[in-house]
């Protein structure tokens, strides 16, 4: 191969791995920007209000900053999962019912006020657990949380 194919090659070589340093810079900005809006000391303070999707606000249309649309939406570019209903995150709100609703192993039920808050305490401390045992990286507990987690496996991956 002459020297010009090789400097072809080479030049062709660094305008993709630019491109791909490029692309990898923005899926580190939509990170940090997800764990500055949802860091994990704080997930036990988080409201239901500000996990769910499909929950009306004030002016009508449905909050676009809830922790299940950031995963479902905003972080796309860091691996898309393919949603196939509110239900994946398990606990979500129905616009046609006007209440929470819940998607266990035996479907999707409405759920009483109480029973909300409960079922989110539980799944702030699985979430939190999940997270914390990812960091330390020990493979046995991570694989206990994430099998305790009622979420989606797609949403939890």
């Amino acid at each position: 191969m002459s020297t010009k194919g090789i400097e072809d090659l080479k030049t062709e070589y660094e305008k993709g791995r630019g491109k791909e340093n490029k692309r990898l810079a923005r899926i580190e900005s939509v990170r940090k920007e997800f764990v500055q809006n949802f860091p994990v000391q704080n997930i036990h303070e988080m409201k239901i209000e500000e996990y769910v999707v499909g929950l009306p606000t004030n002016y009508g249309n449905r909050n676009s900053h809830s922790f299940c649309n950031w995963l479902e939406n905003k972080t796309e570019e860091c691996g898309v999962m393919h949603i196939r209903s509110s239900g994946d995150f398990y606990l979500f709100y129905s616009v046609d019912e006007k209440s929470y609703m819940v998607q266990d192993g035996r479907g999707i039920k409405k759920i009483v006020k109480d029973a909300t808050i409960v079922l989110f305490e539980e799944l702030k401390i699985k979430i939190e657990r999940l997270l914390r045992t990812v960091k330390i990286g020990d493979n046995s507990a991570i694989q206990s949380a994430y099998e305790e987690l009622p979420l989606q496996d797609h949403v939890k991956a």
